[in-house]
C-alpha cells in the first residue's frame, strides 16, 4: 500500500518530517494505516500529538490490530518523551494477561524514563528467548542498555 510505504519514509526521515505532522494524524484515523502513522509520529517527534497519542490508548481494544496500535502509540509517546504515557505503560507491564508485544512496548516505555524494571524486563525477556531477539536487541540499543542473547556468554 502506497500509504503505508510513504509512512514508513517520514518515520525515516524523523524529525527532518516535522512539517508533514498534521497530515500524519489524519491518518491515525485511517484503518489501513494507522499503526505506521503512529509510529511515524514517534520517529517525528513533536510533543504537540500527545493527545492524540493518548486518543489511541484510550481507544477500547477488541482484536489484536487495537494491541499494535496501543502499542505503537506507548512507544510514540516515549520516543517524545511524554511522561503521562507511564501510567499505561505500568499497568500494561503488570498486567501478565496482556499480549507479549503490548508488554515489551510497555517495558520500552519505563525504560525510556529510567526505570529499571523495564529495562530488566527486556533483558531477562531476550535471556529466555521467550521473545523475537532482534527487537529486543534493536529496544536494549535504542535505550543504550546492555544485552546478552540467548547463548552467549558464560
Amino acid at each position: 500500500n502506497l500509504r503505508t510505504h510513504v509512512l514508513e519514509i517520514v518515520a525515516t526521515l524523523g524529525p527532518v518530517a516535522r512539517e508533514l505532522t498534521d497530515d500524519v494524524v489524519a491518518l491515525v484515523g485511517a484503518r489501513d494505516s494507522a499503526a505506521y502513522a503512529v509510529r511515524a509520529l514517534g520517529k517525528i517527534a513533536d510533543r504537540s500529538v500527545w493527545p492524540t497519542l493518548e486518543a489511541v490508548l484510550l481507544r477500547p481494544v477488541r482484536k489484536a490490530s487495537d494491541y499494535e496500535l496501543q502499542k505503537a502509540a506507548m512507544v510514540a509517546a516515549a520516543r517524545i518523551g511524554e511522561d503521562k504515557v507511564r501510567a499505561y505503560a505500568a499497568r500494561a507491564l503488570a498486567d501478565e494477561s496482556q499480549p507479549p508485544d503490548l508488554r515489551v512496548a510497555a517495558a520500552f516505555v519505563e525504560g525510556s524514563f529510567g526505570d529499571p524494571a523495564g529495562v530488566g524486563f527486556l533483558q531477562t525477556t531476550l535471556a529466555a528467548g521467550s521473545y523475537h531477539a532482534p527487537t529486543l536487541r534493536e529496544l536494549l540499543d535504542e535505550l543504550g542498555e546492555p544485552y546478552e542473547a540467548p547463548g552467549e556468554g558464560g
